[in-house]
């Protein structure tokens, strides 16, 4: 779930948009904070905790809110960084293997 800003309480101070690890936020023509990639957002807080309004709530994936010790679902991997909560995995790419030398002749 992308993190919601409640724009009675924004003073568009951006701090969420200079913080956010997961570059989330963006500029909007007038200046203003709004979530850019909200599928880029890792739940870590960061910009929660730091709002000095309160203004921005994010909604935790269903299973992290039952149970933070919960197994995540398959392909998400444990969060390191400000919290210890889940994250989508970036996707990398395929391992190379170095090309094996063609006999001569």
């Amino acid at each position: 779930m992308p993190p919601i800003i409640e724009r009675t309480r924004c003073t568009d101070c951006r701090i969420c948009y200079r913080l956010c690890p997961g570059d989330c936020f963006g500029l909007d023509e007038a200046k203003r904070v709004y979530v850019r990639y909200p599928d880029e957002c890792w739940h870590c807080g960061a910009c929660e905790i730091e709002c000095p309004r309160d203004a921005i709530r994010i909604p935790l994936p269903f299973f992290i809110s039952l149970d933070p010790r919960a197994t995540p679902p398959r392909g998400w991997v444990f969060g390191q960084g400000a919290s210890d909560r889940f994250q989508r995995p970036r996707h990398a790419l395929p391992p190379t293997s170095p090309r094996s030398p063609q006999p001569s002749g």
